[in-house]
């Protein structure tokens, strides 16, 4: 260019010949392509600074192609929760195979929450190629491409079959007792996140691994109120302990029917947080799971029909075919069809296992 810049360029030539085969005339086109090389160049970038925060990551971390249905991305740790694993270009169904089976329906449901756009936290087993059972939990998230579509969806995995939960979320407005907090906790053996606020923390919470989430209030429990309207229905994932100066015991009742966890004084022994830490970081695995089975068993009465569905209620109650039957007006075979086809949709043998999902799917 006149000021020096240099760009890329495309060249295409192509000579034209006379009658003697003699070159008398060259045609040519530059294209300008230095936008798209540069692009390139940063893409190529980006992919290896991720490239190389994955591979150094404790954690597994994958990418799967939802349009091919394969797995175009496995980071080393992968090989070590899940086992041996093909290179990556593999089938999604060879990946879904480790999942364990009285999981894979659940798993299967959540791909299709991902490709709507939700972020999944969860919890699962998979069967190594060893035959060893993992207890894996994992954070699932879509990766839309520039037009809005999702044809990616990435993971974050830890295996934590031998151990709980040992994540804190802290988020405290003053530096300098979140700095002294952080380190303390660190000491402690926990993977410390630090916010500056509760807006801070709820920009991103949707994305993040489970954890105990304190917060040092000096609002008198303003924000405290504040977040834990916010969590309402992720307390099972992120249990909430409030460090605050509670004016009186009725101010700190209301804050427990909140449902934050527990709340500790900013004049009790760093050893009472301890204590509250480790209870909440061991209730989360517990919760979870019992939260895991309520949403699988309202999954699976999602896929009984209607009719199949109050043969099932009217079973669970202690009705009989004949009494069912006559409460519906059909005859005691098409009660006894109904619950065959009952049977096999829920993956059980007994009405005792199914009337225990209905039970389940009502809490």
């Amino acid at each position: 260019m006149r000021n020096g810049e240099y760009r890329w360029h495309i060249a295409t030539s192509e000579p034209r010949s006379d009658g003697t085969g003699e070159i008398v005339e060259w045609y040519g086109v530059a294209t300008d392509v230095d936008d798209l090389h540069q692009s390139s160049t940063a893409l190529s970038k980006a992919s290896a600074v991720f490239r190389s925060f994955a591979e150094n990551s404790a954690d597994a971390i994958w990418v799967i192609d939802v349009s091919k249905k394969t797995v175009e991305y496995t980071s080393p740790a992968c090989r070590t929760i899940w086992g041996e694993l093909p290179e990556p270009g593999f089938s999604w169904y060879q990946w879904r195979c480790a999942i364990h089976p009285d999981d894979r329906a659940h798993q299967d449901a959540g791909l299709e929450r991902l490709l709507s756009g939700e972020v999944l936290r969860e919890q699962y087993r998979i069967v190594r190629t060893d035959g060893a059972i993992k207890w894996i939990r994992s954070t699932k998230f879509p990766i839309f491409d520039s037009d809005g579509s999702i044809r990616l969806v990435g993971g974050i995995a830890q295996d934590i079959t031998d151990g709980g939960y040992r994540t804190i979320h802290l988020i405290d407005g003053e530096m300098e007792s979140r700095v002294t907090l952080n380190r303390r906790f660190q000491a402690n053996g926990y993977d410390v996140r630090s916010y500056d606020g509760v807006d801070t923390f709820l920009k991103v919470c949707r994305g993040l691994v489970p954890g105990c989430v304190i917060l040092l209030d000096s609002s008198g429990g303003v924000e405290a109120t504040r977040l834990a309207s916010a969590l309402r229905g992720e307390f099972y994932a992120f249990p909430l302990l409030v460090i605050s100066e509670v004016a009186d015991a009725s101010t700190a009742i209301q804050l427990m029917k909140q449902g934050i966890k527990d709340i500790v004084l900013p004049t009790d022994p760093l050893e009472r947080l301890d204590q509250a830490i480790s209870s909440a970081l061991s209730a989360i695995r517990k919760d979870q799971r019992e939260g895991d089975t309520v949403r699988r068993a309202k999954e699976s009465m999602q896929i009984l029909s209607d009719r199949e569905r109050e043969v099932l209620l009217g079973l669970s109650d202690g009705a009989t075919n004949k009494e069912l039957a006559r409460e519906l007006g059909v005859s005691p075979r098409t009660i006894e069809t109904h619950r065959v086809h009952i049977m096999e949709k829920l993956g059980v043998s007994t009405l005792p296992e199914a009337a225990k999902i209905v039970a389940l799917a009502q809490l």
